[in-house]
């Protein structure tokens, strides 16, 4: 087989997606041409095809020995380690292939996917930008950049480009949908006639009626029709729902596990005494709770000191888990997971840090703390207290009822599961009253180690609480901390327009305009036996 056939039939294999066909025709070649790199990349793509990411990192490798500067390769290899976790390995080949002349809208539309997952904001938008500038006629590039340009804060350059995606293709729900996140602030209805047009089609997939969906009950909202909102979202979420087939019980599994596998107090792994640092080292700081508590607007407030900077919200620690668990299956966190790690001898403080450190090398200089911003590293707080004890650990919480409401208006990356609960709103309820359970089990064993927080508390007096919170940091007042929508700085979660302007209280007790909607997250709440008091 020439290099001319195997380029004409793989290309084929590739556009056809038959991967079996593809694995055939590159191990062909390779007999014929051992050190024919191609043969050897082209295979990777389908072992990521078919999720074997371990096999896909080998065979790629294989191919960059025999071309070590294919910027084609070093993307791909690149985003094979972001897919998996390993963002310092994906960092690492990021920037390999940046030096190598990564170039075509393609390769750089990648990159700038693979920065974005980094939190490497900056870079993201670069190479994005330099992919639309190449081929401004995608509208896949289009959305990425806007995306890119809205965690920037680039609020007007996002608009644009959102709009291009959509003048583009004018059926892009996802864009839609977007636009109505970036102007939750000043809802507009340029776009209602389209999104209702789109949304009737009978052919509409179950995620891009999920994007129409949540654009349109804004649409509800502004207008005060706060049942047709929630009625509107129940439709599409149920779909999405029954395509994932989830069930609380899945959930509830693991709550149960975590309560199993620290039933008392958590003592080191390390033989450092809980929140002891050595002088002059940058200690981990984990801001926790439920998504849309409040962590991004502390965050902010905190990121305005002096002696404070963030990485974000990580997946570094839950993925290092998991690696160190040699637990089978795509689940994370799952009981198997918990049991494998929770008093086995693993080295997650060296995993961890080895995963971050790249990231942390960005940071200015003279910090105290680094931020890890994962709501749900509240799950692992009692695998942090065992094998990071000089960490800092400040939880969010919220009323069950915003919260609930708040995390079931929220469209949550389609990707990862740990949102399943928030497709209805009994599960909501649920997961909340079981998340809470464990929040206070974990008061009970950690006590003082951590540091409770009520968003309603920060809003309502945030120089008050901000003091509180410093004080427990060992860190001295700073005025920056109450005027922290001055600054500048990406912020890559759904609060980002919100915690670019002054702290406001509108958001509290929101759940009250809803009235019988949220009967089912009231319900369950109450069989629950939940009450809301504070730790």
């Amino acid at each position: 087989m020439s290099p001319e056939e195997f380029q004409r039939a793989s290309r084929l294999a590739l556009q056809n997606r038959d991967y079996r066909r593809l694995v055939h025709l590159c191990q062909a070649m390779r007999k014929v041409r051992p050190a024919y790199a191609d043969a050897w990349f082209l295979e990777s793509v389908a072992a990521e095809a078919g999720r074997n990411i371990a096999a896909a990192v080998k065979l790629v490798d294989q191919a960059l020995t025999l071309d070590p500067k294919n910027g084609e390769y070093l993307v791909q290899k690149a985003r094979y380690h972001a897919s998996a976790g390993q963002m310092g390995e994906a960092r690492e080949s990021a920037e390999a292939a940046q030096t190598a002349g990564a170039s075509g809208p393609s390769q750089l539309n990648t990159l700038g996917v693979v920065f974005t997952r980094l939190g490497a904001h900056q870079a993201a938008a670069k190479a994005l930008r330099q992919s639309v500038e190449a081929s401004a006629t995608n509208p896949h590039s289009q959305f990425n950049l806007a995306a890119a340009e809205q965690f920037l804060g680039n609020d007007d350059a996002a608009r644009f480009h959102y709009e291009e995606a959509i003048r583009l293709q004018p059926t892009n729900a996802r864009s839609y949908w977007a636009l109505s996140e970036l102007d939750k602030n000043a809802v507009s209805e340029r776009y209602e006639a389209a999104m209702r047009k789109l949304a009737s089609s009978p052919s509409l997939s179950v995620n891009d009626a999920l994007y129409l969906a949540h654009a349109l009950a804004r649409i509800d909202e502004h207008r005060g029709d706060y049942a047709t909102a929630i009625q509107r979202l129940s439709e599409a979420k149920a779909r999405r729902r029954a395509q994932l087939n989830y069930r609380f019980d899945e959930d509830r599994q693991v709550f149960d596990a975590l309560h199993d596998a620290y039933p008392g107090e958590v003592t080191t792994d390390t033989g450092e005494a809980p929140g002891a640092s050595a002088e002059g080292t940058v200690r981990p700081l984990f801001i926790v709770g439920l998504p849309r508590t409040g962590t991004t607007l502390l965050e902010r407030m905190l990121c305005a000191h002096d002696a404070v900077d963030t990485l974000g919200e990580l997946q570094d620690l839950p993925m290092a888990l998991k690696r160190l668990s040699r637990t089978p299956g795509p689940r994370v966190l799952s009981p198997e997971v918990i049991a494998a790690t929770a008093t086995a001898p693993i080295t997650l403080r060296e995993a961890y840090l080895d995963s971050i450190a790249i990231r942390m090398r960005e940071l200015g200089s003279g910090l105290r703390y680094h931020i890890d911003k994962t709501p749900l590293n509240a799950l692992l707080l009692g695998h942090i207290a065992r094998h990071l004890p000089d960490a800092k650990i400040i939880l969010l919480r919220r009323h069950a009822m915003d919260a609930g409401l708040s995390n079931y208006r929220q469209l949550f990356s389609l990707e990862y599961s740990y949102y399943n609960y928030s497709y209805d709103l009994e599960d909501t309820g649920r997961y909340i009253a079981a998340f809470e359970a464990l929040m206070a089990h974990w008061h009970r064993v950690l006590g003082s180690r951590m540091h409770i927080l009520d968003y309603e508390d920060l809003v309502a007096e945030p120089e008050q609480r901000l003091r509180d919170t410093l004080n427990y940091l060992e860190l001295p007042w700073q005025d920056a901390c109450l005027n922290f929508h001055e600054r500048g700085g990406s912020v890559a979660t759904p609060s980002n327009s919100q915690v670019r302007q002054p702290v406001y209280r509108t958001a509290v007790e929101r759940w009250k305009r809803y009235g019988d909607a949220l009967r089912p997250l009231r319900d369950a709440l109450d069989r629950s036996g939940y009450e809301y008091q504070k730790l």
